[in-house]
């Protein structure tokens, strides 16, 4: 079987509803649809990522998540008063670096809910906590639950150590988990390849900007009011002095000011460096979902409505091109929802020129320097031939200039740059802030979430080991906060 393999509901939900669970996500993709019921993204928030064997080092990964519950239910009962814990129904938690078992429960037992709610774990690699959350919606789309704690979380520090049994009888230990039966490069090895013919200054200049835009920027997804007592017992609070906990969860540390001279230190020549490469890393993030009813039964007023979630495959060798077995689903559903916010707007020029902020805003995951650039260059060629092609394109896409905000023409799009047409990672990625590989698709749709304004599109956007991309499309209900 070859091709983009997309899923976007629950097989079953699919064939309930007569649709052909292989069919193209064209032609049904938008979770609200399968009950008539939005879902809603109410609370994000996640603790400081730090690299493996940091400042996070001595945090369990149950205590992480549970240290980013108690600050995130606290935040989430300042802005709607009526919530509280008992009103999440079951955990979902994804990871990919715990061997086994099952994360959430731990780690929803650790954070102090009740015996009876569930915890459910994910593990897609690098896509689990996107993948998390698009589970998590449509269960919550099905009506089987009204209200989740959705996310990912990983202790890249306390992994334990991996080892498959050989013939003889002894232990072969392994960093990385084979995603392949045949072709199985590492993932630093299939984005070598990638960057092949790639200047390696352009690689240091990337991640020279990501540090800058994540240091420039304020970061409203990233907690700060963390409490000892929310720390298990086998955790940290006998090791660590309770008036360090703040700083040390809500203070990101790997961002720097890099230079050329700095990236080029120790290993020129080098494609793959400390500066080209996110790092391994530590870090949890929650996310508080609900359906329509709960949110209007809170009074809550959501940062979010989710409005799809789609994941992809493709070749194993080359996982960052997976995202672009994403793009028919993606202009599918910005078909469908921006024609629906046109129609629904009495002024399409302002809805166009909202803020002078692109239309669609992106959150990229960014593994790698040469990931990020191929990722981001194949995103705007995307976004290009649908303006050349699509009307509705034409009609919604503004293009940021300095200029009086305008709708782009057709003799304007090869000088526009990507920013232009899609907002992608104005705040900096995590190149420069770290890769907890569980929980790094939760930190893109939390960032997103963020930074949307009323009704304005947003799409996370992460590829992952085994040639798999996962994409989640938000639409902005609050304000957005400050940039």
């Amino acid at each position: 079987m070859s091709g983009p393999e997309v899923t976007e509901l629950a097989v079953g939900e699919m064939e309930a509803r007569g649709l052909d669970a292989q069919a193209s996500p064209s032609e049904d993709s938008s979770f609200s649809n399968s009950t008539g019921q939005p879902v809603h993204i109410l609370a994000a928030g996640r603790t400081a990522i730090a690299p493996a064997h940091g400042p996070l080092s001595n945090f369990e990964l149950h205590d992480l998540v549970a240290a980013n519950w108690k600050a995130l239910s606290n935040a989430t009962s300042l802005l709607t008063p009526a919530f509280s814990e008992e009103d999440i129904q079951a955990v979902f938690l994804g990871n990919g670096l715990a061997a086994g078992g099952n994360p959430a429960r731990l780690c929803a037992l650790a954070a102090g809910f009740d015996y009876s709610v569930p915890g459910l774990t994910v593990d897609t690699q690098c896509c689990s906590g996107l993948d998390t959350l698009g589970l998590a919606t449509c269960r919550i789309a099905t009506g089987e639950y009204e209200c989740l704690l959705a996310g990912g979380a990983e202790s890249a520090s306390n992994a334990p150590a991996r080892g498959r049994r050989l013939k003889d009888g002894s232990l072969a230990f392994y960093s990385e988990a084979q995603f392949a039966p045949d072709d199985n490069p590492s993932m630093a090895q299939a984005a070598r390849a990638l960057a092949n013919g790639m200047e390696l200054r352009a690689l240091y200049r990337y991640a020279i900007d990501s540090h800058e835009r994540v240091l420039s920027a304020a970061h409203p997804d990233l907690l700060s009011e963390f409490e000892e007592a929310a720390i298990s017992r086998s955790g940290p609070s006998s090791r660590q002095d309770s008036r360090d906990l703040g700083s040390t969860l809500g203070r990101d540390s790997h961002p720097r000011r890099l230079s050329m001279a700095l990236c080029e230190r120790g290993e020129r020549n080098a494609i793959h460096n400390p500066a080209t490469m996110a790092p391994l890393a530590d870090a949890s993030s929650l996310l508080v979902l609900a359906s329509q009813r709960k949110v209007q039964a809170l009074n809550a007023r959501p940062l979010a409505q989710v409005l799809g979630h789609c994941t992809a495959g493709a070749d194993p060798s080359q996982p960052a091109l997976a995202v672009n077995q994403l793009l028919p689903w993606l202009e599918a559903m910005l078909e469908r929802h921006t024609a629906e916010i046109v129609a629904n707007s009495t002024n399409r020029a302002t809805i166009a020129r909202s803020a002078n902020r692109a239309i669609i805003a992106v959150e990229l995951m960014e593994s790698f320097s040469a990931q990020a650039i191929l990722n981001r260059q194949a995103l705007m060629q995307w976004a290009h031939q649908l303006l050349q092609t699509k009307a509705w394109a034409q009609d919604i896409w503004p293009l940021k200039t300095s200029k009086a905000s305008k709708t782009i023409k057709t003799s304007e799009i090869s000088t526009a740059s990507a920013d232009e047409i899609l907002d992608i990672n104005p705040n900096g990625g995590l190149l420069a802030l770290g890769h907890p590989i569980g929980a790094s698709g939760a930190i893109l749709v939390a960032r997103l979430a963020h930074r949307l304004g009323p009704n304005q599109l947003g799409v996370a956007i992460i590829p992952a080991a085994g040639g798999l991309a996962s994409a989640m499309l938000l639409k902005g209900c609050a304000p957005p906060m400050p940039r």
